[in-house]
């Protein structure tokens, strides 16, 4: 691409002449060049200042585990500091203080918080492009002997601009010596423009991808909490089942010693004495390795953990259509933003074939024992694209090729949305259903132990048939926590996957994602 400077146009201050009418004091002459002076040195110092402010960047670093949870984490989680310090290091906790724990002690959403702020800088400094910009040039020529040079031994560098000039015949940039460079931009065909709303949308996608993350980290919590909790229950029903079939062994062993009863039944009592034995030890065993694994994602050393046991299933949530469903998902609303910013980017390679338009200010810097030089130079610099060797073309195939994939992965963003939904959905259903015959089951177990109970007290029934009613009801119990717990996991699963979980701030813009 050949850069040309089309037009160049230099303006000298008037005030800045020296006054060749005798009719002027030159007291008067010089009073007026130092107050024009001054208001220069006023005006670039308000440049300097000003490109200083917009160059300084506030601490927004992340920290994990100081009891603080940024502005950022809050927006993309829910969670808060206040939440944080209510939460009191004897209580028993549920998921949502699991996952208040989860967010400020650990690196996962933080991770997708530093991907929201480079993308905020990308966005500060497309618009920071909109604004004029301060630098200072310094040139100094060096002269390299020649094999010819004794037929010009002497060099002679270009004159710097000097006082008492009105005009110059040499560029600003090819005099030696220290200026200012005020380059203001005027067009830039439609680059910055896009770039800035591109930037924009990246930002969206970033904090939209947080958010999906923050709910992915709600569900492996929930999953990993309800884990623990039915382990427990079922480890200590265990305990009590293995604890009545060694009651019942040794009741077969008094009827066997009375001879009635056979020796097989004593050896089969032994037996499932032996299974619930080993059903106690993978227990354990699958207790310490869920505990672990809940440490682990909310960032707590061993041991360090008080779980509350939820005493009500929850509700599934019925007010949402399909359509609605989808459109709360925040990896739907990241793929739509993603498929604008490469929209945006196509436009901005398309605008690589315009032209653009530069005034550069310059200002040269008086040096030692040299007359200072006032003037200003406005140089007005167009620059046309006539020959970019395709690569303009090649740029905006890539910028097409990003379009199309953006579409491609938003439909299959909402295919995997919508496949999760219906799963999600199914499943919660699906354990409802078994959580009521699983409890009309206990129900019925529990009635027939009492009956037992009763008829043992008028010995109408023998202990060894007690026993085998209360294992029975205990089997029965343990059948119940398991389905009661997962499908409370299942409802968590839906609400995550329609994005009612966790509960976030919802802003304008998310509410205009579906339409």
């Amino acid at each position: 691409m050949n850069r040309k400077n089309i037009i160049k146009i230099e303006f000298i201050n008037p005030s800045l002449k020296q006054s060749e009418e005798p009719k002027l004091s030159n007291r008067n002459a010089r009073h007026g060049l130092e107050n024009t002076f001054k208001k220069w040195n006023l005006f670039f110092l308000f440049l300097v200042i000003l490109k200083f402010g917009f160059g300084c960047v506030d601490d927004s670093r992340i920290r994990t585990g100081d009891g603080i949870v940024e502005p950022g984490l809050e927006e993309a989680t829910g969670v808060t500091t206040e939440r944080i310090r209510n939460i009191s290091p004897e209580q028993e906790l549920n998921i949502d203080e699991l996952y208040s724990y989860a967010v400020e002690r650990t690196e996962r959403i933080a991770l997708k918080e530093e991907a929201i702020q480079q993308a905020d800088s990308q966005k500060a400094a497309a618009f920071a492009s909109f604004f004029p910009s301060l630098s200072l040039v310094y040139n100094k020529f060096y002269r390299i002997p020649g094999p010819n040079s004794h037929f010009n031994p002497f060099y002679t560098e270009p004159n710097p601009l000097t006082g008492g000039s009105t005009t110059s015949s040499l560029p600003p940039t090819v005099g030696p010596g220290t200026r200012l460079l005020l380059s203001i931009p005027i067009l830039n065909g439609v680059s910055q423009y896009t770039t800035y709303k591109a930037a924009g949308a990246l930002a969206k996608v970033r904090m939209n991808e947080a958010k999906y993350e923050s709910g992915r980290l709600y569900l492996e919590i929930a999953q990993a909490y309800y884990n623990v909790i039915q382990l427990k229950e079922i480890l200590s029903l265990e305990e009590r089942k293995t604890d009545l079939v060694r009651k019942t062994i040794l009741e077969r062993r008094r009827l066997f010693s009375l001879g009635k009863i056979t020796r097989a039944d004593v050896s089969g009592a032994e037996a499932d004495f032996s299974r619930s034995e080993a059903n106690l030890e993978d227990f354990k065993y699958q207790l310490k390795q869920a505990e672990m694994a809940l440490e682990s994602l909310i960032g707590i050393g061993e041991g360090g953990l008080r779980l509350s046991i939820p005493k009500a299933a929850i509700s599934i949530p019925q007010n949402l259509s399909p359509e609605e469903r989808i459109a709360k998902r925040y990896d739907v609303i990241a793929a739509k933003e993603n498929l604008k910013m490469a929209e945006l980017n196509l436009k901005k390679a398309w605008g690589g074939h315009l032209p653009s338009v530069t005034l550069n200010n310059y200002y040269t810097i008086p040096e030692h024992n040299t007359t200072p030089n006032k003037d200003i130079t406005m140089q007005l610099s167009i620059n046309v694209p006539l020959l970019s060797a395709g690569t303009i073309t090649a740029g905006v195939k890539q910028a097409e090729s990003a379009v199309r994939q953006a579409q491609l992965q938003l439909s299959q963003a909402k295919r995997i949305a919508t496949d999760e939904i219906r799963k999600a959905y199914e499943s919660s259903l699906n354990s409802a259903r078994l959580l009521s015959l699983y409890s009309k089951a206990l129900n019925s177990v529990e009635s027939n132990l009492s009956g037992q109970r009763r008829g043992f007290s008028f010995k109408t029934v023998s202990r060894l048939e007690l026993l085998v009613s209360e294992i029975s009801f205990l089997d029965s119990e343990i059948a119940y926590k398991r389905a009661f717990y997962q499908h409370s996991l299942n409802t968590i699963w839906y609400s995550v996957a329609i994005g009612e979980l966790p509960k976030l701030k919802k802003l304008k813009e998310e509410d205009k994602t579906g339409d």
